[in-house]
């Protein structure tokens, strides 16, 4: 872990800051489209082995001259090229601009506009109109939100430079495209979502002991302790909103399957939320420049 990573983590935080992302002409919008492209030509096959060799064909195909792409950049022009890198994956001004007119948008009751509003940070799931189940989801989707575009980004830069953070990032875009959510990507899907899952389980851990350490700590390390995870789809998913939930007693989940506090949300409660992950930012951000100038 070279500690010039660490070092420039704020600078690399300061200029997500200030600049976010690109309006227009976003690398990952072209990915996504050479993605779908891709899918189109390989995902073909019947049999189950076959398509799911065909997942790990197209994945390989999208990622590797990425990674040899990037890694010639980093190599040529060094730090700076690093940072515009990094900055480029990491979308923590993004997530807070996404999410910004969401109040709003519940004062006005206008449900389709806050689903659109989480679509833009990765929720894929069914619509609704009940402002109790809409208001959980959407503290759901920005915690879930907190590792995948910041934490999960920051974490595997840290530990593999360049090649891990693209590794890490573009399977979380491949993930949300092809996961093995539907039939058509059943199989096609099943690798790119396997490891999705475990390039999360350390950075959805760390994320989680952010939450801790900005909140209710007894609580959320009660609810830790009791594994209270088991009981949802994803371990990695489960334990941020669990943690992240019990640190602000908020209940999250169904009804039938409660995650976190005991506290029914409000979208004050989504707003507080924005207000602790920036300081969960600072701490990420003072960690990266203590751990660059000791190592």
């Amino acid at each position: 872990m070279p500690s010039n990573h660490f070092i420039i983590t704020p600078l690399i935080l300061l200029m997500d800051h200030f600049f976010g992302e690109p309006v227009r002409w976003h690398p990952l919008q072209y990915f996504q489209q050479w993605a779908q492209r891709i899918e189109a030509m390989l995902n073909t096959a019947q049999e189950p082995f076959e398509s799911y060799a065909q997942g790990v064909l197209a994945w390989a195909t999208l990622i590797i001259p990425i990674l040899l792409m990037t890694w010639f950049m980093s190599a040529s022009f060094g730090w700076p090229m690093d940072i515009l890198l990094v900055a480029l994956a990491i979308s923590s001004r993004a997530l807070f601009d996404y999410i910004k007119r969401i109040p709003q948008l519940f004062a006005d009751k206008d449900w389709l506009n806050i689903h659109k509003s989480l679509a833009k940070i990765g929720y894929q799931g069914a619509e609704f109109n009940d402002e109790k189940q809409l208001t959980r989801l959407s503290i759901e989707q920005f915690l879930l939100s907190t590792n995948s575009l910041v934490i999960g980004p920051l974490f595997w830069f840290w530990v593999g430079g360049i090649p891990m953070l693209i590794i890490y990032r573009l399977t979380r875009e491949l993930d949300l495209l092809w996961g093995d959510r539907s039939q058509a990507h059943e199989c096609f899907g099943k690798f790119v979502a396997r490891l999705d899952d475990l390039l999360n389980f350390m950075p959805a851990r760390l994320t989680a002991l952010s939450w801790l350490l900005v909140g209710e700590r007894d609580l959320a390390g009660a609810r830790w302790k009791a594994q209270q995870t088991k009981i949802v789809r994803s371990l990695n998913s489960g334990l941020i909103l669990t943690v992240a939930g019990a640190s602000m007693n908020l209940k999250l989940g169904s009804d039938e399957q409660v995650l976190g506090g005991n506290k029914e949300p409000n979208i004050e409660d989504f707003q507080y939320c924005q207000k602790q992950f920036k300081k969960i930012i600072w701490i990420w951000l003072l960690l990266g420049l203590v751990i660059g100038l000791v190592v």
